[in-house]
């Protein structure tokens, strides 16, 4: 019964917190931060079991997941920038990343090192897209064994680093889709200027898909090096 208890006010925290009246003007790359704020919060990932046997982390973890797919929408998609599915919808999306959050550990960080926010010239409302390209380092990553049950259930890769290419498309305050690639040539890091990122070829994929998202209109474009500005 305490457990019950425990898991029901972690769901009722996790609707009541952060509502605003603002949440559908949030643009992409507010609800990116939003969510790798969420997906750095620490939880151990190490069982903690009462005298009944019961897992002490689940409200936890309950609450974190919660929280963090409020960022997202229903229809949320992850796919490779040439357009192969990933993670094919929010079930898919909610197992993986469950397992990831009650597997990384406390060491789990995911942090943003470059990027480009964009939004169409002139835009304005809730039914503005927006987008933001980040350039990110994962810490202490553990997910599902490819190709095998997303919730972890029949194993689990070892804790690893991962540099990743995401591009988050947002829409009436929530992220509503997400296009990645690996960043195999190490362009979120220090050695990489933006004229070098821009003229790589995951870039230039990237621009191109941009393209078909925003049906070619004519985009503003902010830049951001932050381990520059460290």
């Amino acid at each position: 019964m305490k457990m019950e208890l425990a898991m029901r006010r972690a769901r009722e925290c996790s609707d009541d917190e952060d509502e605003d009246e603002d949440a559908l003007s949030l643009n992409a790359l507010q609800l990116a931060n939003r969510a790798m704020e969420t997906y750095n919060a620490p939880i151990s990932n190490m069982q903690q079991l009462d005298v009944h046997g019961n897992d002490l982390r689940l409200p936890q973890l309950e609450r974190k997941l919660r929280k963090f797919l409020d960022c997202f929408a229903e229809d949320i998609a992850v796919k490779t920038v040439e357009g192969q599915p990933v993670l094919r919808d929010l079930e898919q999306f909610r197992k993986r990343y469950a397992t990831v959050f009650r597997e990384s550990g406390v060491q789990l960080r995911g942090e943003v090192r470059k990027r480009f926010y964009m939004e169409v010239e002139g835009s304005e409302g809730s039914s503005s897209k927006s987008w933001t390209l980040d350039f990110e380092k994962h810490t202490h990553l553990v997910t599902p064994r490819p190709g095998l049950a997303l919730d972890g259930s029949m194993g689990v890769l070892p804790p690893r680093d991962q540099e990743l290419v995401v591009l988050y498309e947002a829409v009436g305050g929530e992220i509503s889709g997400m296009w990645i690639s690996r960043d195999a040539e190490g362009l979120g890091g220090a050695g990489a200027d933006r004229r070098r990122v821009e003229e790589s070829d995951v870039f230039q994929a990237f621009r191109e898909r941009l393209k078909a998202l925003s049906n070619d209109a004519p985009l503003q474009i902010h830049f951001n090096d932050y381990l520059a500005e460290q």
